[in-house]
């Protein structure tokens, strides 16, 4: 399956949140909520949407930092790669699972279109590669979720969530054909700006709350990255010095029971002397004694 890489052409900050390649356990599909023209050029239509999302303010000032998918599907079935797998997108509402999962968009307003059957079958196919190809990360069919299973939103779409609920519940086992589906895109009136549904307000004050807090500890995990291994270097130093200790703790212990012995020795053979020397004195004592009578 050919993937086009246009990462290097999207408008982009380092300002996601990095994340390992293992932590990722969820998929998340998505539509752009854009009715497309038939001769639609995508790669021109993903810089509006990365310059949309790195130009929003996604709550309290935090600016976006760039397109919110890491995939993108057009409508002749073409897979684009548009964000590295390590950064975490805030694309679905739910900070935990922002952290956690990648991010699928299929181009089109799949409410008010019916996705194309390029798109359904190469949707299809690579979900089951990502299923069944990458053992780095955990995500499985049971993980495949449209958008609005998450937050509220009409994303990926009317005409597109049954799909993604059945091939979740299948692992994957569909029929594309089942599914209704466009030959040909319906072309709008005039030119639309990128759709991004507003979810509920206590969704929103929960989403710019988590903004916050992100904004806050991403300096800080970047702190800590960079004093563990100053950490490390100095605990290895200080268990090499204990080492050292024990190792000297040892040798002094062994004098000093050495030093016990010989003393204990040395102690006892006075004591020998001293008793024997008592001994013969008593019987020299003994001996020169005059006798009586």
């Amino acid at each position: 399956m050919k993937i086009t890489d246009v990462r290097s052409q999207l408008v982009h900050r380092d300002t996601a949140p990095h994340r390992p390649i293992k932590n990722i356990k969820y998929i998340v599909i998505h539509h752009n909520a854009i009715e497309t023209k038939p001769n639609y050029n995508p790669i021109e239509l993903y810089k509006q949407e990365a310059q949309y999302h790195y130009n929003k303010d996604w709550g309290n000032g935090v600016m976006g930092s760039g397109l919110m998918y890491h995939y993108t599907i057009d409508r002749n079935g073409n897979i684009y790669f548009c964000r590295n797998l390590g950064e975490a997108l805030w694309h679905c509402g739910n900070y935990r699972k922002n952290l956690e999962s990648i991010a699928i968009c299929l181009d089109g307003h799949l409410t008010n279109q019916h996705p194309s059957t390029a798109q359904l079958v190469t949707l299809a196919e690579f979900l089951r590669g990502l299923c069944t190809q990458h053992p780095e990360f955990p995500a499985d069919f049971k993980d495949i979720f449209g958008h609005r299973e998450i937050s509220a939103t009409n994303c990926p779409g009317d005409n597109l969530i049954e799909f993604v609920k059945d091939f979740r519940e299948s692992e994957g086992q569909v029929n594309t054909a089942d599914y209704p589906q466009d030959i040909e895109e319906t072309t709008p009136e005039k030119p639309q700006t990128p759709e991004i549904e507003t979810p509920c307000p206590e969704i929103e004050d929960y989403s710019k709350k988590n903004n916050v807090i992100l904004k806050k500890i991403t300096p800080l995990i970047g702190e800590i990255h960079d004093f563990i291994p100053k950490w490390q270097k100095e605990l290895e130093s200080a268990n090499k010095k204990i080492n050292k200790l024990e190792e000297d703790i040892g040798k002094i212990d062994e004098e000093r029971r050495d030093f016990q012995r010989r003393y204990k020795e040395k102690l006892d053979n006075d004591i020998s002397k001293a008793t024997m020397g008592q001994l013969l004195s008593t019987i020299i004592g003994k001996l020169k004694k005059p006798k009586s009578g």
